[in-house]
């Protein structure tokens, strides 16, 4: 999988690279913008971007992919095919290394742009018997779809990072949850703002310290649990329908799920967690969560507005008092 989404990527990136290199070809684009060559080719370098992205998803290309490209386009002949064993070679090119889902991420962005695709039945040669199955390379990555399923999501969301129109995306889904938050908040007298005084006072260490927990607890765990565990990752082959399905089945439990702890664990939450304001400022949170990681693809911008909306609420907002103000409650409570 690795060999052949390299010479994927050697192929997209010299097409490109000889029509760029040839100024007639240029002119000729330039002067047919509507020529069906023309529409093509910019549906090529679309596919080709695309496929790009996917291989090489935090924007670095691979040291050896270039010096294996340069070898396969014939411009160093004295240079032999390597291959690098550096665990952060491996990190940055971590979607070719995963087979089913590289195979899985390439043929949908293919088959967005119109391409017919052939399933072949490599163990077994001519004609078809049923009693025949291939036996998957490895327990986690094959035998078992629902552990394979979970290890290519849990792994994707979590090394996938948000490019800048994530981060702006992520900025106005947080403005827009604020200015929502804030007018439901204030008008029905569930938010309250704390004096620059109450906001201040502790140690520093202590702040820190809470802004951790906070980032641990609830941001990470919850986000990681309902959203990125349930919720298929956006280069998974799901449908839309099953997407939507989960996104409301996630939304639901993450709601559901505020009143239970505060029956069980985090008795601090009693009675708030059961107000009606809070379950509808979490529902809004948990939508803007979901929203953010299925255009982005990536786990830790959900996580972000969670923490911030979070030590917003408790810090400035009265969430504190509501859940009886003690130095040590974060840490005693388990929120």
């Amino acid at each position: 999988m690795q060999d052949a989404n390299q010479a994927l990527y050697v192929t997209i990136r010299q097409l490109n690279r000889q029509v760029q290199s040839q100024p007639l070809i240029q002119a000729w684009i330039a002067a047919h913008p509507q020529h069906p060559q023309t529409l093509r080719f910019r549906e090529l370098q679309s596919l080709g971007t695309e496929l790009a992205t996917t291989l090489a998803p935090l924007g670095i290309v691979r040291q050896d992919w270039q010096q294996n490209a340069a070898k396969l386009a014939g411009i160093q002949v004295d240079k032999s095919f390597v291959s690098s064993s550096n665990p952060i070679a491996g990190l940055i090119s971590w979607r070719t290394m995963l087979p089913r889902g590289a195979q899985d991420g390439i043929a949908k962005i293919f088959n967005q742009h119109g391409a017919t695709i052939w399933f072949l039945n490599t163990y077994q040669v001519g004609g078809v018997n049923p009693d025949i199955m291939p036996i998957e390379p490895t327990v986690l990555f094959g035998q078992f779809p629902l552990i394979s399923t979970l290890v290519i999501r849990v792994w994707a969301g979590i090394v996938t990072l948000p490019n800048l129109a994530g981060w702006l995306l992520g900025f106005g889904l947080l403005a827009g949850y604020a200015v929502i938050a804030l007018s439901i908040g204030f008008r029905t007298s569930f938010l309250t703002l704390n004096s620059l005084h109450r906001i201040t006072s502790g140690g520093i260490w202590d702040h820190v310290r809470s802004l951790i927990h906070l980032f641990l607890m609830p941001a990470f765990v919850e986000e990681f649990g309902f959203r990125l565990l349930l919720i298929p990752h956006p280069i998974e082959t799901a449908v839309s329908g099953d997407i939507y399905l989960w996104s409301i089945v996630s939304l639901g439990l993450f709601i559901i799920y505020h009143p239970l702890n505060a029956w069980t664990f985090f008795k601090l939450g009693n009675p708030t967690f059961m107000d009606w304001r809070f379950l509808t400022l979490a529902g809004l949170l948990g939508l803007v969560c979901t929203i953010a990681y299925l255009t982005t693809g990536s786990i830790w911008l959900a996580i972000i507005i969670h923490w911030l909306v979070v030590v917003s609420w408790l810090k400035i907002f009265g969430g504190e008092q509501r859940l009886g103000h003690q130095p040590d409650f974060l840490k005693k409570s388990g929120f």
